[in-house]
């Protein structure tokens, strides 16, 4: 599940491989979207700096090992298409999210990789490889230190990793070191988030 920017809209992914966005003022559905093959595991809403008050972008993530760019047209009938599909990872796509400015995106998957993407190109700017499956993935929610922050599950248990990018988003700086150890939670972490400042972070597991 994920809100919109104003709080007006939400959208939800399912098992049957659809997303459905929400009008919360008419408490109706607005539009299905179909493009994905296989279960919608992840959706989220890009920045309010890139919306408007017809047009909406969000991402989508899925078992299909892709991930969806869709722009959203509300005061259309039919509103979604996907404007570009990403390809990058071997197995499902568990998490995606936006930059705060909006222009990376990022994305975790079951193949233990985290993927740093250009929204604009498409392309693919950063792959890091992690352990086993990373469950969840997000950026740190400031403009003065780029970082991100992965949690997934092992065998033998939990992780968290808070990763940085030295020189903003310099594709000519060593990329990937971490600015905390990795952290032991519990059995199967699934979620993590930056505060809204970016100065704390937070971890939540099955046990």
């Amino acid at each position: 599940l994920d809100w919109s920017p104003d709080g007006l809209t939400l959208a939800s992914g399912s098992q049957d491989h659809t997303v459905r966005v929400w009008d919360i003022r008419q408490r109706s559905c607005r539009t299905v979207l179909t493009a994905h093959s296989a279960l919608v595991t992840s959706v989220c809403f890009a920045p309010r700096k890139l919306a408007t008050n017809h047009h909406l972008k969000m991402l989508t993530a899925s078992g299909d090992c892709t991930l969806k760019d869709w722009e959203l047209t509300l005061d259309a009938k039919h509103a979604g298409q996907a404007d570009r599909t990403f390809y990058g990872h071997k197995s499902w796509v568990l998490s995606c999210g936006y930059s705060s400015d909006g222009k990376r995106i990022c994305s975790s998957s079951a193949d233990g990789t985290v993927i740093v993407w250009d929204d604009d190109s498409g392309a693919l700017l950063y792959r890091l490889q992690m352990r086993d499956w990373v469950e969840d993935v997000a950026f740190k929610p400031s403009k003065e230190q780029a970082a991100l922050i992965a949690a997934g599950s092992t065998e033998v248990g939990s992780w968290v990793k808070v990763v940085r990018v030295p020189d903003g988003w310099s594709s000519h700086r060593k990329w990937g070191h971490a600015t905390v150890p990795l952290i032991s939670v519990g059995d199967m972490c699934r979620v993590t988030r930056f505060s809204g400042a970016g100065r704390s972070a937070a971890a939540a597991s099955l046990t």
